[in-house]
């Protein structure tokens, strides 16, 4: 089946938007606030990977599959055939398959592989069978543990100088990853949007070349840790 234009698959993810709303296997819905990525974001998200001419990408946390679609959007733009990668362990449990679901009305499931394992055991598997990515987005877990090692994985799954791209950057656990990243593994903070986005999304430059690291190399770093679970609408 042949991938949607960008425009299509644009036109699919406002409409989930307008709607509020992502039909899950069963026939319930499931609400794209608070719980859903942005709106908004999502325009940032898909301009990134535009602007990036990524066609290989990887994101842990399909969730709603809104991301995806932003994601797929982005890359189609530059590319015939772009190829994603998502890593989910509880789209059946806890999304009730929307994600997948929304792929398939969307008309990019053949274009997203979905591997329903921990990030902790997927990950792992992809860097040792040698795969790489143009871009990555970290979407998953939101402890600090899990979204410190998706983002450690990340950083060897991605080629050099690509981009990884944190959410939820309100949550002081995603602030304090973020900030790791810059002290201590050389990545570069770039602006992602307006000045809401960007308390939302931290966008995270990779270094090109890698740097050779001392084995006991490690930088203190301190983060001003700002909870805005309230704006969100969480919490």
């Amino acid at each position: 089946m042949p991938l949607p234009s960008a425009a299509d698959i644009r036109a699919h993810r406002l409409a989930l938007y307008e709607t509020g709303t992502v039909a899950t296997r069963t026939g319930r819905t499931i609400d794209t606030f608070p719980i859903g990525f942005r709106a908004d974001d999502a325009e940032v998200l898909a301009s990134l990977v535009e602007r990036e001419g990524a066609r290989a990408t990887i994101e842990t946390g399909l969730g709603l599959g809104l991301s995806t679609l932003a994601i797929i959007e982005g890359a189609r733009r530059t590319h015939e055939s772009p190829e994603h990668t998502a890593v989910d362990p509880h789209q059946r449990s806890w999304a009730d398959d929307a994600g997948r679901l929304t792929l398939e009305r969307s008309g990019i499931a053949s274009h997203v592989r979905v591997i329903e394992q921990d990030s902790a055991l997927a990950l792992p598997a992809l860097i040792a069978a040698g795969e790489t990515f143009d871009l990555a987005f970290i979407d998953g877990g939101h402890r600090f543990e899990v979204a410190f090692l998706d983002t450690t994985h990340a950083l060897r799954l991605v080629l050099p100088g690509a981009l990884i791209v944190l959410d939820d950057a309100w949550m002081p656990s995603i602030q304090s990853v973020s900030e790791y990243f810059q002290t201590n593994m050389h990545c570069t903070r770039e602006l992602a949007g307006d000045h809401d986005v960007d308390r939302r999304i931290h966008v995270l430059r990779t270094p090109e070349p890698v740097p050779d690291r001392k084995w006991d190399h490690f930088e203190a770093f301190e983060t001003d840790f700002v909870d805005r679970r309230g704006e969100q609408g969480l919490g």
